[in-house]
Order: C-alpha cells, then sequence, then structure tokens
C-alpha cells in the first residue's frame, strides 16, 4: 500500500481527486488542511516538516493553486508553493513520487485546427498562464537533475459541479439560474467564438490517480478530451439542459484573454499510451455542472418570461427555486460539434 499525501484536496479539482482515490485501497490517503486552516503559501518551515514527517508521503498530489488574484497571489500560489514543497523534500532528504497539476493556459494560444503536444513552445498569454508555467518549469528542473521525481499534468478546461464562477462555464450556469429564476429572455455574453479543449473533472480525477500509481511516466502529460469545442456550442448546450429558451447574445464586452487564445485543443497521445481515456461525455459534465448549480426543487413556470434587470447577487444567494421552462426545439438547439479526438 502506498502513503499518499493530497495538497488542495478541498478545491474543485482536488475534492474530485479526493472522491475517486476513495475507490482504490491501493493508497493509503492523507489530506492536508484546507488553506483557512493550514495555508501552504504562507506556512512556517515547521509546518511544512510536520506536515511530510507526520504523513511519511510515498506519493504527494499537488492540486493546491489559484485561478484568480492578482499577480503576487497567483504567483505565491502557482509557482512558489511547489518551490517550497521541493525545498522541503530536499532538506527532509525525501524523494516521494510528485503528481503535480499544471495548466493548458501554459501553452497560450495555437494554430487554428491542431491539437497542442507536449513538445510545443508554451508562451503563456495571462498572468495565471505564467504563474502556472514557472510552476512546471521548476518541477521540470528538479526532475531533470534527480533532485525529484514525478510528472506535471496539464489540465486544460475542466467541467463540472462546482466550478467557479471565474469561468465561462460556471458564469454560464450562474447566469442561466438568474434567468430562470428573473423569467428573463435575453442572457448576454461576450463573445463565444473561441475554442477550448473541455473535458468532466471525474476525468482529470481519473488522470491524477493513473499516474499517482505509476512508478515512472513523462514528466510532461496532456489532459483533455483531444476536442475542440466552440464557447457558444457549450453554453447553448447547457442552456438546453437548464431549460432556458431565450436569447444567448453575444453583445456584451469580450475577455481579452479569449480574444488572445482563439484555439486550444489537446493532444493526448501520451495520456492514452498509459491507458487513460476519457470516459465521460461533454453532456454527462454539463449536466453535472447544472446539478451542482441548480437548487434539487424546480416548479413548473408561471406566468410568461419576460426580459428583466440585471440579477443581483441577493436573489441569486436566497432563491429557494425558479420556473422550469421547455427545453429547445431541435431547429433552436445547436448540437455540440464532434470532432475527432486527438
Amino acid at each position: 500500500m502506498k502513503r499518499l499525501l493530497l495538497l488542495g484536496g478541498h478545491g474543485f479539482i482536488g475534492s474530485q481527486v479526493r472522491a475517486r482515490l476513495e475507490l482504490h485501497p491501493e493508497f493509503a490517503v492523507s489530506v492536508a488542511p484546507p488553506s483557512s486552516i493550514l495555508d501552504l503559501t504562507t506556512a512556517s518551515d515547521a509546518a511544512w516538516d510536520a506536515l511530510i514527517l507526520d504523513n511519511q508521503p510515498d506519493v504527494i498530489v499537488n492540486c493546491a493553486g489559484r485561478t484568480t488574484g492578482n499577480a503576487e497571489q497567483l504567483l505565491e500560489a502557482n509557482a512558489l508553493l511547489p518551490a517550497r514543497l521541493l525545498q522541503v523534500l530536499t532538506r527532509l532528504g525525501r524523494t516521494p513520487w510528485l503528481v503535480h497539476l499544471g495548466s493548458g493556459a501554459e501553452y497560450g494560444s495555437s494554430k487554428h485546427g491542431t491539437a497542442l503536444s507536449e513538445r510545443a513552445h508554451p508562451h503563456p498569454l495571462s498572468t495565471y498562464g505564467l504563474s502556472k508555467l514557472a510552476g512546471t518549469q521548476l518541477l521540470d528542473l528538479a526532475f531533470a537533475s534527480g533532485q525529484a521525481q514525478g510528472s506535471v499534468l496539464r489540465v486544460f478546461n475542466p467541467l463540472g459541479a462546482g466550478q467557479s464562477e471565474a469561468t465561462l462555464p460556471g458564469r454560464a450556469a450562474a447566469g442561466l439560474r438568474a434567468a430562470r429564476l428573473e423569467r428573463r429572455t435575453q442572457l448576454t455574453f461576450g463573445p463565444l467564438g473561441s475554442v477550448r479543449d473541455y473535458l468532466d473533472v471525474r476525468d482529470v480525477a481519473r488522470a491524477v490517480v493513473l499516474v499517482a500509481g505509476l512508478n515512472s511516466a513523462p514528466t510532461l502529460l496532456n489532459v483533455g478530451s483531444g476536442r475542440p469545442t466552440r464557447s457558444r456550442d457549450l453554453v447553448e448546450a447547457l442552456a438546453d439542459i437548464a431549460g432556458y429558451r431565450g436569447v444567448l447574445a453575444e453583445t456584451a464586452p469580450g475577455s481579452s484573454r479569449s480574444e488572445a487564445v482563439p484555439w486550444q485543443q489537446a493532444n493526448i497521445r501520451r495520456m492514452r499510451a498509459l491507458g487513460w481515456e476519457p470516459c465521460y461525455s461533454q453532456a454527462d459534465a454539463l449536466r453535472e455542472l447544472w446539478r451542482g448549480s441548480a437548487p434539487a426543487h424546480l416548479r413548473p413556470l408561471e406566468g410568461p418570461l419576460t426580459s428583466g434587470t440585471p440579477v443581483s447577487s441577493s436573489i441569486l444567494q436566497t432563491a429557494a427555486a425558479y420556473p422550469t421552462v421547455s427545453p429547445r426545439t431541435p431547429k433552436e438547439r445547436t448540437a455540440l460539434k464532434e470532432q475527432p479526438a486527438s
């Protein structure tokens, strides 16, 4: 049995990894305290030493990090935290197998219609991507020098329950919930022409657990679906699941980050060679996203839809129910495009 220490096990991806590990009795799992109790970016050397020495891990999985915040916060969580981990392990003379979560944002954009392999030169176009790349490069140097052993998993765009509203899918779910509640006939987004590689967060967890159980693996692995999806198609599919028949307008100001990266798709041949394959469909992931976003009790719609004003946060927090409407007709629905996987 391998002793495994999970860092960041209370976040969006980390909680799914924790749940997946429960299905694998070959691991004796310890989960680091949440950041509200032990903030690994500011923890003392003594606290770090205690975390390692008390758990004696054979494997460390690092799901800790930040997707939002200012440059200093992102650098601390995504680059300095793995640097601290390496420093502690070196000081204690420990070389557990490390599995660290990187990000597809490290690559930046790719040529339209092409899939990014691990050999692609990274050129991140956001502060988040830069901070994640810094963490990956620190670990890559440690792996190459023999200071540490393990693999970085570059995760593309995970989907699922509990997704942050800082992401397009999370923001769309919150907007659809509010539009249903207020019986609004239109929901407004920025431009939705960008293409991304979305996959179910449970498939990310499966990939993490698989690599955690290995004794050797490539030091860099892409984790994606291998399929490109236009953002408009994703939002329309989620609207269908939500039963929203209003207009999805694209008249809000666009995101500079999305405009800078019009196309991103993962090449996942390395992960497939290790025996991993996505097993959940995008529809599965969107249903989980909606279930995690919407109240369990739905009530039939009473009265017609009317256009409304912008949604207030208090409505989102206090609403106990919202009306149900019929899904779009096939002519109104834009199905998700099934592209060949890479």
